[in-house]
């Protein structure tokens, strides 16, 4: 599922979505539109949609590696 579709289907607006995974309004509507966030954003949509956002959905070919599990 898109972002634009999760945030419509559990009703969180792009201002308090961006609040949650620390980001600026206009990065979420960057990814929104299409661009495909960092590593470390898009493992914080992952995680914060409960998968419900994929990989796949937010552009990747394949799952990166976890920043988050790096360290």
């Amino acid at each position: 599922m898109k972002i634009k579709e999760y945030l419509k289907k559990k009703k969180i607006s792009q201002h308090t979505f961006s609040a949650k995974i620390k980001v600026s309004r206009y990065s979420l509507h960057k990814y929104i539109r299409g661009q495909i966030p960092a590593r470390k954003q898009a493992w914080t949509i992952f995680n914060e949609t409960d998968g419900e956002v994929t990989f796949e959905d937010m552009g990747f070919k394949s799952i990166p590696k976890n920043p988050l599990k790096d360290f």
